[in-house]
């Protein structure tokens, strides 16, 4: 079994001390994932507590019968974020893409600074298909493994490595056509 299955064994068990230990592990890589998504310091701590939350009010729910891997974190991550997202659309009246391509923008009040590659990188992800988008960042951002990023996103290994090159194909046209002498 992976750590990550025993410490969601130790959660849905009730042990003491279980959930902070998850947290202590996987809080920060998961407050990355949704940063690159949103790229609101505050937004992403917001959705990584509610995933959090979700996994201790969900931890009967669990099957331990096979392995649990980190695919499992990230698929309910992914599906807090589809959620923000339409909620968002609803409430705004505004486009998913849109939200997220307009995203790259850093908040000044965050103090995060971020280098001309680094904005460039973020436009050219930002500018993807949300299925693209979502399969590069978890694979080149996450290190998710194609298996983890099928389990996560419910769809087969050869298409994760399909959307995987197509989507960075895309943001290196993106980031020639950007930095072509004129």
């Amino acid at each position: 079994m992976t750590d990550f299955t025993l410490l969601m064994q130790s959660v849905s068990d009730d042990i003491d001390g279980a959930l902070d230990s998850l947290m202590d592990l996987y809080a920060d890589e998961m407050l990355n994932y949704f940063y690159k998504h949103c790229w609101s310091l505050e937004l992403s701590e917001d959705l990584c507590q509610e995933l959090f939350v979700k996994l201790y009010t969900r931890r009967h729910q669990f099957k331990f019968r096979q392995s649990i891997g980190k695919g499992y974190m990230y698929s309910i991550a992914y599906n807090l974020w589809v959620d923000f997202c339409r909620r968002k659309a609803t409430r705004r009246e505004i486009d998913i893409d849109e939200y997220q391509i307009d995203s790259y923008q850093v908040d000044p009040a965050e103090n995060l600074l971020f280098d001309e590659a680094q904005k460039d990188v973020a436009q050219s992800l930002d500018s993807l298909s949300s299925k693209h988008r979502e399969v590069v960042l978890l694979i080149a951002f996450q290190n998710l493994t194609y298996k983890e990023v099928s389990d996560a996103l419910n769809i087969a290994v050869g298409t994760v490595k399909s959307r995987l090159h197509h989507g960075l194909k895309k943001m290196q046209e993106l980031l020639r056509e950007k930095h072509a002498p004129d």
